[in-house]
């Protein structure tokens, strides 16, 4: 049987889908989240096992009973807006002043980060752990999981 395609047809086609998928590929795994980050090596290292992952129903826990409870939101000043967790402050990722904010918050209260996914979310982590926070609870699944779980957030 013969191809329904010259050879030149083809290759101009195969040529088109791979230009096309390095094209698609990387955005396609992306988000507010993940243009939002540091531009440095810090971004691709991954929390540290001292930092607690929580799904919605262990950081509503977690909200209830920590006292000192900080809650930090890593996305942008509009998003935070449009609701975020009662009770959170909203210290952006993407702001050139994140690692300034840092320095106010006390390190060695227990904080709870979150951001739209868990993408900015981990990226503040990593920062956060180098600024010497020692007591990070990371909500996964962000407030994506957290509106899915049934939870409010708050538009105050």
């Amino acid at each position: 049987m013969t191809a329904a395609f010259p050879t030149s047809q083809r290759r101009r086609w195969l040529v088109g889908a791979a230009v096309g998928l390095a094209v698609v590929i990387p955005l396609g795994c992306s988000s507010d989240d993940s243009a939002a980050s540091p531009k440095s090596s810090e971004s691709a290292q991954k929390p540290s096992s001292r930092v607690t992952e929580v799904t919605p129903e262990k950081a509503t826990k977690v909200l209830a009973t920590t006292p000192g409870l900080v809650v930090v939101d890593v996305r942008t000043p509009k998003e935070f807006l449009a609701g975020h967790i009662a009770g959170a402050n909203n210290v952006p990722l993407d702001d050139p002043q994140f690692a300034t904010v840092l320095k106010r918050l006390d390190p060695k209260a227990p904080t709870l980060v979150y951001c739209r996914t868990g993408n900015r979310s981990t990226k503040a982590i990593v920062a956060m752990e180098k600024a010497g926070f020692t007591k990070l609870y990371h909500l996964v699944d962000g407030t994506e999981g957290w509106e899915k779980s049934g939870r409010p957030l708050v538009t105050e």
